[in-house]
């Protein structure tokens, strides 16, 4: 599987649509809208979706931007065209004209963005992507903005702010030879400067190595540690990784993470700390 799990962003320009493809809202435009209203999501969403989606023979059905110029960046809503279910969340990568003349995306990113957020914000950006007739009368409407009092249950790590992120690319994953119902999982994540994960739990023996940069990493009930290359980490099935983050606040880091774990058992789990890490 070589999707890519993107929670920051992807490079520092737009994608564009394909080519002969026009919108009607002006990068820019789009940009400044983004930026004012920018569209939340889910880590675990995000992962669900990274694990799972089939981005080869999805067809997307708009674009919105987030961040500022000149790190400004572009992600794409896609529908599976064969049932009509929409994504969760938006996707980086570059479009290619499918020869049904919709619009694929190759080098797929999952982001933390919702495409439904964007949608509900006015930043969703659909001219120039064109849908059959068979696969708009699949796709569900898009519901209603949630009223305050629904606020997504994601919650930031510190008041008032949703920590920033990184990216997951998954390497592997295959069946474990002689232990039935258990599998491992082996994934890089890179984390932007200042990027961070809520807390969560795998329900998996956990191994983390260090390639680029340095952590913070820490479990439930134990100190935090600062890594740096060459030095790991270990999460048991039954802790609760409190902490997740990039030590700098400008520069990436990146590790390698190998997992054991049960084959029904979802990749993470968020949660709630219990007291004081």
């Amino acid at each position: 599987m070589g999707l890519v799990l993107c929670f920051g962003g992807i490079g520092g320009a737009l994608g564009d649509p394909p080519a002969g493809t026009q919108t009607d809202t002006p990068a820019s435009s789009a940009s400044s809208d983004a930026q004012g209203s920018k569209p939340t999501g889910s880590f675990f969403s995000s992962l669900k979706q990274a694990f799972k989606q089939d981005i080869d023979h999805e067809v997307v059905r708009g674009h919105f931007d987030v961040g500022t110029p000149p790190d400004t960046h572009r992600y794409y809503c896609l529908v599976d065209p064969k049932t009509g279910k929409r994504e969760t969340n938006g996707v980086g990568g570059q479009t290619v004209l499918r020869s049904d003349g919709m619009t694929g995306i190759k080098e797929g990113a999952v982001s933390f963005y919702s495409c439904t957020d964007a949608e509900q914000q006015g930043n969703l950006v659909t001219a120039g992507y064109v849908l059959s007739a068979g696969v708009s009368s699949k796709i569900a409407p898009t519901p209603p903005a949630r009223k305050q009092a629904e606020a997504p249950a994601v919650k930031a790590a510190s008041p008032g702010k949703i920590p920033p992120n990184g990216a997951v690319n998954e390497l592997m994953a295959r069946d474990l030879i002689g232990a039935d119902g258990k599998e491992i999982r082996m994934l890089t994540v890179e984390y932007i400067g200042g990027g961070a994960s809520l807390p969560h739990r795998h329900n998996a023996q956990v191994f983390v190595y260090v390639l680029d940069g340095s952590v913070r990493m820490q479990v439930q009930g134990s100190a935090p540690v600062t890594l740096g290359p060459g030095e790991t980490f270990y999460e048991a099935p039954e802790d609760t990784h409190t902490v997740s983050a990039n030590a700098s606040q400008t520069k990436p880091a990146r590790i390698l993470v190998f997992m054991v774990k049960d084959k029904k058992a979802p990749v993470s789990t968020p949660v709630t700390p219990n007291g004081p890490p």
